[in-house]
């Protein structure tokens, strides 16, 4: 055993020393030209700063839908990009002869509604939307087309209560108002209905 272990522990010393003797030669000599050279260039370059900064959400201004005399009396509901459990047509009262189609968001669908749109020239069209998501450039670009193509454009959030606050900061930057006075959509259709009535009522005060 003493055998074993007495040429172990002589190797392991004799590593050791020579690890010690060497190791001051693994270092670089900063005072060689080619390192000086190389921390001058280091020394040189300049501090890393921010050349395209995000600027924040572009500001753009409201669309301006069509004029009066401009559209039919038609009346258009679009279910955009909803999810699957969300009835269709949903609980919201509208005129019998109300024309309701729902996008899922491909581009191909997304194109044949805003021309077919475009053809009839509704005096007002809600679009449909889940409370529970989020606005992004997909919803915003598609409100902005259907905006162009109507009269009037109103939005009704689906599946929740009251508008969510990033919503109705959405839609006051989009410049779309909200189909009734918090914006969602009534899951009861009677409720629906009186809101409705009581929003003609109030409009038709002189």
């Amino acid at each position: 055993m003493v055998y074993g272990l007495l040429p172990r522990l002589l190797l392991a010393l004799w590593s050791a020393a020579v690890w010690q003797a060497r190791k001051k030669a693994l270092r670089p000599d900063l005072r060689n030209a080619y390192y000086l050279k190389l921390l001058a260039r280091f020394d040189a370059l300049q501090s890393p700063r921010v050349v395209d900064a995000d600027s924040g959400r572009l500001q753009r201004a409201a669309v301006q839908g069509l004029a009066a005399g401009d559209t039919s009396n038609a009346l258009w509901v679009i279910g955009f990009e909803l999810p699957d459990e969300a009835p269709w047509p949903i609980a919201v009262a509208v005129p019998t002869g109300a024309h309701h189609v729902r996008v899922d968001g491909g581009a191909t669908q997304r194109t044949e509604v805003l021309a077919t749109l475009a053809d009839a020239r509704p005096a007002q069209a809600i679009v449909v939307c889940s409370g529970a998501s989020s606005p992004d450039r997909g919803t915003e670009r598609f409100v902005r087309e259907v905006q162009a193509r109507c009269g009037e454009c109103r939005l009704l959030l689906w599946g929740v209560s009251t508008t969510p606050g990033r919503w109705r900061d959405w839609m006051a930057e989009v410049g779309v108002a909200p189909w009734q006075d918090d914006g969602s959509a009534h899951s009861d259709p009677q409720a629906a209905a009186a809101a409705l009535d009581h929003r003609s009522e109030t409009s038709a005060r002189p």
